[in-house]
């Protein structure tokens, strides 16, 4: 190997049950593992317990209604990450200046 990229990385997942053996960054109402800071943003609701694949659509962005899929499509809208969380991610990471370690 010549070369060492180091590159942004981010694993998300929601709120746990359980206490995580490295703690993460929470924002939005998830928790991150990241190698760069996130910034706190309010929790985002995504109606994702009490809605229906409009209201999905609406939310996410994404319309499946013209897939064919193996599963159930509610199931892939609910490991959707809601887009303005999304958003502000990628701005943390790429476009804001870091002040704070």
């Amino acid at each position: 190997m010549k070369q060492i990229q180091f590159t942004k990385g981010c694993p998300n997942n929601c709120k746990y049950c359980y206490e995580p053996l490295i703690k993460p960054q929470e924002s939005g109402g998830h928790c991150f593992w990241a190698n760069f800071h996130i910034t706190k943003l309010k929790a985002i609701s995504r109606d994702v317990e009490n809605g229906n694949n409009k209201l999905y659509l609406k939310n996410t962005g994404f319309n499946l209604d013209g897939y064919k899929l193996g599963r159930r499509k509610d199931q892939v809208y609910h490991n959707c990450l809601n887009s303005k969380l999304g958003l502000h991610i990628f701005n943390c990471a790429f476009i804001e200046k870091q002040q704070t370690l």
